[in-house]
């Protein structure tokens, strides 16, 4: 296999390979860090082929060609000659030395490189991951010739004190005729049903990785930011017992709380398979109704609170709860829907809030309720009455996010339980414009001291109106909700 790569002094890198001449192009920290990656790309490419890829690589430094083999062998060749410059022949008497001091020289055929592997992880696209994969101590202690990594001059490395060379000494029997303990004929006893096999992680599916596998049919492992991701959908699936709440907070309206509330909803039910109640105890018209799929009837909470001692005598069928909720077809929670008619004038007390928590933690093993503005309500201080965990829901807006700092000292004055809940809170920050990465990093980094974690969503026109499905968000933006997701309830 043959590869193509040009490297631009940021360190930019695009990537040619193939009958069809598929594209790779990457942005990583600096000419070194590309170079890395060109070199463990075409290691991994060696592998799935099973033969050596040679790379054609152009860079700031000029052209190489390397032959790279599966177990990260790299060898330079001449590089190819061209009208304007005729390659060089170095003489046959120049010394190694001389080749790897001249930039302009290109270094022997017959010299050969051992560049550092690190066979449980990929080559990851962030900075600093990047130097952290280079830094891994290798069996062979290697020094850069000039400013070109991939010419190096290998030094040996001295064997480990105390391990003695030569064959490894058998093990001596058990004299004969001696018998063995009660207690350890059991440890000796053979196990057929343990399986200490190692767990191999599925093949990359995003990234650079993804991307091989998915043009080449290759099996190249995953990024450690895929990792992280996959354990993040994995907590997501647990089950715990008894049922939790989690209550989203904001004093400021449009804050994003029930963007919030139906996201985590989403991403808890889907991957753990439903048991999710989105609950707007909002204290006058809220929206979640406005976002979420309708069933086939219009109850809302106020309904539920008539038939509620209902469900609460025994006998009574979870089933017949479908005529109060309206199920998510696509994202699997169910939706209790605040009351929408903005002719009525009631207000929700702290005692039917007791009511309707009561039939909802019987029913459902996780409920997540939508406030509204005011935290002077008796449905809100009910509601955090029964809260396990806060989140607060903010935008990349400073009025927002100021609404948010109030909501946690609205928690911290009232004390004891309330106060308990807002060092413990989750902050979630949603980027309501593409420029706004840096403004959502500066409110993440203010929060982060004072709260357990905070999690920054990036803007997707999927979340600005309309319903909310899983289906219509981006990638980057769903993996963003599942490691929040994941994080809200990671002390559950």
């Amino acid at each position: 296999m043959e590869l193509h790569a040009t490297i631009t002094e940021t360190g930019a890198m695009t990537v040619t390979m193939g009958a069809d001449q598929e594209e790779l192009a990457e942005q990583h920290e600096n000419v070194a860090a590309a170079r890395r990656a060109l070199v463990k790309l075409s290691s991994e490419v060696a592998g799935s082929t099973g033969e050596p890829t040679r790379a054609v690589t152009l860079d700031p430094s000029g052209m190489h060609v390397l032959t790279v083999s599966a177990d990260g062998q790299v060898s330079n060749a001449p590089a190819p000659a061209t009208e304007e410059t005729p390659a060089r022949q170095a003489p046959a008497e120049a010394s190694a030395t001389t080749a790897a001091a001249a930039p302009d020289e290109v270094a022997p055929e017959n010299v050969e490189e051992t560049v550092p592997q690190d066979t449980e992880e990929s080559v990851p696209v962030q900075a600093e991951e990047a130097e952290t994969a280079v830094g891994a101590v290798a069996p062979t202690a290697e020094k850069p010739a000039g400013d070109n990594p991939f010419l190096v001059a290998k030094t040996p490395v001295p064997p480990t004190q105390g391990q003695p060379e030569g064959p490894a000494t058998a093990p001596v029997p058990a004299p004969p005729g001696e018998s063995l303990s009660v207690a350890g004929a059991a440890e000796r006893t053979p196990n057929f049903l343990q399986n200490n096999s190692p767990v191999t992680p599925d093949p990359a599916e995003q990234g650079w990785q993804g991307w091989l596998n998915r043009v080449f049919g290759l099996k190249v492992g995953p990024s450690e930011s895929e990792l992280r991701q996959r354990a993040a959908v994995d907590a997501l699936s647990r089950h715990w017992i008894g049922s939790r709440t989690v209550a989203v907070l904001n004093s400021k309206g449009g804050a994003n709380k029930t963007p919030t509330v139906i996201r985590l909803a989403s991403e808890l039910a889907r991957a753990g398979g439903g048991g999710v109640l989105a609950w707007d105890n909002n204290e006058s018209l809220g929206t979640l109704g406005w976002r979420t799929h309708s069933g086939e009837h219009s109850a809302t909470v106020l309904d539920l609170i008539t038939a509620a001692p209902e469900f609460l005598k025994a006998g009574a069928s979870k089933a017949d709860l479908a005529a109060f909720v309206h199920h998510q077809p696509e994202d699997a929670f169910d939706v209790l829907r605040s009351d929408e008619q903005p002719e009525h004038d009631h207000r929700i007390t702290g005692a039917e809030v007791d009511l309707l928590h009561e039939v909802a933690s019987r029913n459902w093993r996780l409920i997540i309720m939508d406030s509204g503005n005011s935290t002077r309500g008796e449905n809100f201080t009910r509601m955090i009455d029964h809260t396990d965990q806060v989140v607060i829901a903010t935008t990349s807006e400073s009025d927002k996010a100021q609404g948010a700092v109030n909501s946690l000292q609205a928690l911290h004055a009232r004390g004891g339980h309330a106060a308990q809940l807002a060092r413990n809170a989750v902050v979630i920050v949603s980027e309501v414009h593409p420029q706004h990465s840096l403004k959502a990093q500066e409110i993440v980094g203010e929060f982060a001291p004072i709260v357990r974690s905070a999690h920054i969503v990036p803007f997707d026109q999927a979340l600005v109106q309309g319903r909310m499905r899983a289906q219509d968000l981006s990638g980057p933006t769903r993996r963003a909700w599942q490691l929040a997701a994941a994080a809200v309830i990671a002390e559950f």
